[in-house]
């Protein structure tokens, strides 16, 4: 089944989607066809996305909600944002050739015309009696959600928007009394073993869509709160809009998502809760739980410890790393588990070829995060798990995500060049190759446990992958494609449409670009790139198409590097000579520092591919 949530929108507002699949395929879309469009025979879309969230992605997704609106994803076709005015209907379709036909449809909604009200003939305050349902209900729960006794549509008659006293539903109170409800928000259990689910109970006396529960560390005070290491709506997902006045939300390693800053679990430590109502940032806050504390694993809330690992010489744990399979599918996700005695700021896990992989001289990585789940923090963590895949955190090293078919190694590391720990090796299939046998993690010939005793500690590193310390890669705070607090753009990036061109094939490059400048531009460069040769690229283009004539704030896109109109030569020109080269979207002109606002992928020119 597919549906929209509402069935009339105002030109420009969001449109949010919601699917079910019960036999999901990779290459399963979502499409917003004209409302006359024929089910049976479907040609190009008005716009689409693949059912795992981008145009770009490759993932069998069985339920879902997909955002078709401003910023990132791009889901363009024959239309770009926002849709002209009119009636349409949305399609679950399965990639194939045209036409396709469809195998779930919505029903009819339309787009009104700047200045066009959705509701017939609105009064300049709409009073509580007005009909029933000025707007069509939402489905009943499009994602699953653990409140069983959540109800299922909204209330009888809820006013489109909250009237400017209380609301309708409250008992009149002709005096001005103090309002007697306090929102709150409670921790079931003040101390959680290592991976152990955390459940909170919250109140809201007003709810309004968009608030939503963030988990902070301890030492966060209310006054100055940024971005959630974790978080949930207050109706159960990242995805859901509906409004909850009180819910039980389950933070664990089983669905829904609450990824943000880090991915579960949360590593020992001490945190707060707040619940949280998107809008002016910093948030601030309606309620907050008392501290909890996570333990590290092995140990337990009873007082008991465990054998999770073999000991060194000196009693303590030995520094580990291994992903948790052996062999992956083409774009699946992978996580990697990790323990870290004697934590640093800035020790770090990388993705590594493993046929070049030298542990004196490890160089840059494939990709890589930090040990406490992203490219920016710096907490020290001494056990726990970081997630690499399509969504956040960026991983982006020499590569981008996905990984190219392969074969790989997963390293911790420490500084520029100690290596800490050398993991298991594992396999990126072929696009559409399954793995086969026992994907189970296999160690390389032999576990190297990197000597720390009398080496002095490198100075943390500004960066492993060497992003300009002078400014920092933009990188949103949450995960995309879904309705985030105080969040509407996704996050920059750049990639080629292939790995490997033939000396003169046309390289075309998509990028994403949600807070765009006039001076933002893609070069090609060596794929050995250092921070101070990126003010000299072997090609390169404006985001609106040259290199002379044209101006604009381009937020997405492709360009094209290849024979022809338009130049793009600077170090080199076309063609580009066999060889690896990277490809940087950065931001920058002869009277302004250069920098990158992301690093695309490596990318091979040969005689053959």
């Amino acid at each position: 089944s597919v549906m929209v949530d509402f069935e009339c929108y105002h030109k420009g507002e969001d449109i949010e989607v919601f699917f079910t699949n019960a036999n999901p395929q990779h290459g399963d879309w979502v499409a917003i066809y004209r409302a006359n469009a024929n089910p049976n025979n479907l040609h190009e879309s008005r716009m689409w996305l693949y059912t795992c969230g981008t145009q770009r992605c490759s993932g069998a997704e069985d339920t879902g909600a997909l955002v078709f609106g401003a910023g990132s994803p791009n889901e363009s076709a024959q239309d770009v944002w926002p849709l002209e005015p009119g009636n349409y209907r949305v399609f679950l379709i399965r990639e194939g050739n045209s036409p396709y036909e469809a195998y779930a449809e919505s029903g009819v909604f339309s787009v009104k015309p700047t200045g066009q009200s959705c509701f017939p003939t609105p009064p300049p305050t709409r009073p509580p009696t007005r009909v029933p349902t000025p707007r069509p209900t939402r489905p009943p729960t499009p994602l699953p959600t653990r409140a069983p006794t959540r109800p299922p549509t909204r209330a009888p008659t809820p006013p489109p928007t909250r009237p400017p006293t209380r609301p309708p539903t409250r008992a009149p109170t002709p005096a001005p009394t103090p309002d007697p409800c306090d929102d709150s928000i409670f921790v079931e259990q003040s101390c959680h073993d290592f991976d152990e689910q955390i459940i909170f109970d919250f109140g809201i006396c007003h709810p309004e869509r968009g608030d939503f529960v963030g988990i902070y560390d301890a030492g966060v005070g209310p006054n100055n709160l940024g971005e959630p290491l974790m978080w949930l709506y207050a109706c159960g997902t990242q995805h859901c809009t509906f409004l909850t006045g009180e819910n039980e939300l389950v933070f664990g390693d089983e669905r829904p998502d609450e990824t943000n800053l880090i991915a579960w679990p949360l590593p020992p430590g001490d945190y707060r809760a707040f619940l949280l109502r998107e809008g002016r940032f910093p948030y601030e806050p309606l309620a907050v739980t008392m501290k909890f504390s996570v333990l590290g694993r092995g140990n337990s809330c009873d007082g008991s410890t465990d054998d999770y690992a073999a000991t060194d010489s000196n009693g303590g744990f030995s520094p580990a790393v291994s992903s948790d399979s052996g062999c992956y599918m083409f774009e699946q996700s992978i996580s990697v588990e990790f323990l870290n005695p004697g934590p640093l700021e800035f020790d770090w896990i990388g993705v590594y070829r493993s046929e070049n992989f030298d542990v004196d001289n490890p160089g840059r990585a494939r990709l890589w995060l930090y040990a406490c789940g992203n490219q920016h923090c710096s907490r020290t963590v001494d056990a726990g798990n970081v997630m690499f895949g399509p969504n956040y955190p960026v991983e982006s090293g020499r590569s981008a995500w996905p990984l190219e078919p392969g074969y790989y190694i997963v390293v911790l590391l420490r500084g520029r060049n100690e290596v800490r720990h050398v993991g298991n090796e594992f396999t990126v299939m072929d696009p559409y190759e399954q793995c086969f046998g026992n994907s189970l993690p296999q160690p390389v010939a032999a576990p190297i446990y990197a000597p720390t005793f009398n080496r002095p500690v490198q100075p943390p590193a500004s960066d492993p992958v060497y992003v300009p310390h002078y400014s920092p890669v933009f990188v949103p705070v949450h995960v995309a494609p879904s309705r985030v607090p105080g969040s509407g753009a996704g996050r920059p990036d750049v990639q080629t449409d292939k790995f490997c061109y033939t000396v003169g094939e046309t390289v075309a490059t998509v990028f994403t670009n949600p807070d765009p400048k006039d001076i933002d531009w893609v070069g090609i460069y060596d794929a050995h790139i250092e921070n101070y040769e990126i003010q000299n690229p072997l090609m390169w283009l404006w985001l609106c198409g040259d290199q002379f004539e044209c101006t604009g704030e381009v937020p997405y896109g492709t360009l094209y590097f290849g024979a022809g109109a338009p130049e793009e030569s600077a170090s080199l020109s076309w063609p580009l000579p066999p060889g690896e080269y990277a490809v940087l979207l950065v931001t920058g002109d002869n009277n302004t520092p250069y920098y990158v606002k992301s690093f695309g992928n490596d990318f091979t020119v040969a005689e053959y591919c």
